[in-house]
């Protein structure tokens, strides 16, 4: 086992932990499942998330043809995962609301509305949107004998919505959005520090720990959720 790597167990009837090791050999765990953890598990996740949207900006910024269906996939999941961060999820017990936009600026705030609006009218939940139109028409025509008609769709959908001009707002926008939460990460682990500290009972969590054997561990990279 390689110093520093990180490797994960699967904790029945839990899922996949990351397992913490002390001169290669694996510690004594317990799962803490207070307010305070599940504060901080959910904040580190959103900058998980948010760190995805930076990585997503970044390819967007190489890409070549801004008409290509990478192109819009990066889109769709930048707004996707920027929405999910101001979405209730079952495994995150914190949600971001209006109040971290507290370092936003007025462009920023405003393009957050639209970035949320198209994803809870277009691509979430497919709702009423002007980015997703499809009306049937019919026409009439002349014909040898008089008039036909005809009769078509008009189709119009957000693969000409365009990102690639918005990309340093949308950065700076996910820039103080992150800055937000970090502070909530910094609060939640301290308080979480502390309720460790002051009930802190030995006996109590040798009781309840779990010792991870070392060939039921893995790599991130080899877990499969489908």
């Amino acid at each position: 086992m390689a110093e520093g790597e990180y490797l994960y167990y699967n904790l029945p009837g839990t899922g996949y932990v990351r397992v913490y090791t002390q001169n290669k050999i694996v510690v004594p765990h317990k799962l803490i499942e207070k307010k305070f953890a599940k504060n901080f598990s959910g904040y580190r996740l959103i900058s998980k998330d948010i760190n995805l949207i930076f990585e997503a900006l970044s390819e967007l910024k190489s890409a070549n043809d801004t008409k290509s269906i990478i192109n819009q996939s990066l889109t769709f999941f930048i707004i996707i995962t920027y929405g999910k961060c101001f979405a209730e999820a079952d495994e995150r017990d914190v949600k971001l609301e209006t109040s971290s936009l507290k370092f936003c600026t007025d462009s920023e705030k405003g393009l957050h509305k639209e970035l949320l609006n198209i994803r809870n009218n277009y691509i979430a939940h497919a709702g009423k949107s002007l980015m997703e139109k499809n009306l049937v028409l019919m026409t009439k025509i002349k014909t040898d004998d008089g008039f036909g008609f005809t009769v078509f769709d008009s189709g119009i959908f957000m693969s000409n919505f365009k990102i690639d001009k918005r990309i340093e707002l949308i950065e700076s926008l996910a820039a103080h959005v992150k800055q937000y939460v970090e502070e909530k990460i910094d609060t939640s682990y301290t308080k979480l520090h502390t309720y460790i500290a002051e009930n802190l009972n030995w006996e109590d969590f040798d009781k309840e720990c779990f010792i991870p054997n070392d060939k039921e561990l893995i790599k991130i990279e080899d877990i499969e959720f489908i």
